[in-house]
Parts: C-alpha cells; sequence; structure tokens
C-alpha cells in the first residue's frame, strides 16, 4: 500500500510547476518539524518527578562528589574482597 500510495504521490508531484514543488518540500519539512516537536515532548513522569524535587528543595547531587563516592566503595569492595581471598586462600 505504502509504495503505491508513494507512487500516486510522485505522479502527481511531476507534474507540478517548479514553484509549487518548492512549496511541497517546504511543507514536508514543516510535517518533519512537527513530528519531530510531538515525539520529543518531556513525559509527564519527568515533569512530576521536576516538581516533587522542586517541592522536596534538597541540594542537587553533585555528579562529581557521587564519583569520588564510587571510587571509594570500589576501593572498599576490592579491600573486601582481598581479604576473603586472603582468609580463604583463593585469587
Amino acid at each position: 500500500m505504502k509504495t503505491i500510495l508513494l507512487k500516486s504521490i510522485n505522479d502527481k508531484l511531476k507534474k507540478f510547476p517548479d514553484n509549487l514543488i518548492e512549496e511541497v518540500e517546504n511543507y514536508i519539512d514543516f510535517l518533519e518539524y512537527k513530528h519531530l516537536q510531538v515525539s520529543s515532548e518531556i513525559p509527564q513522569w519527568h515533569k512530576d518527578e521536576v516538581l516533587k524535587r522542586i517541592a522536596i528543595n534538597e541540594k542537587p547531587l553533585d555528579a562529581f562528589e557521587m564519583i569520588d563516592n564510587l571510587d571509594d566503595i570500589v576501593k572498599e569492595c576490592r579491600k573486601s574482597k582481598a581479604k576473603i581471598a586472603k582468609n580463604y586462600n583463593v585469587d
């Protein structure tokens, strides 16, 4: 069906004068833009989460601080793993 429809549109476009072809192309660009706008809307759950965080009024998380904390956790896990391996003579 899509192929037949595209062929029909193409046949019609071939009969148009150049200035109308430009208008059709502009309209297609507009439809693409409009579709992108609709598909890129912020989902409601995300809006709700932002409003919840604003209401709580907590200090935002610092990504660098989170990375530092993660590094500390990884180091502690490695130490624990080494202790367990040492206690059970496992490499």
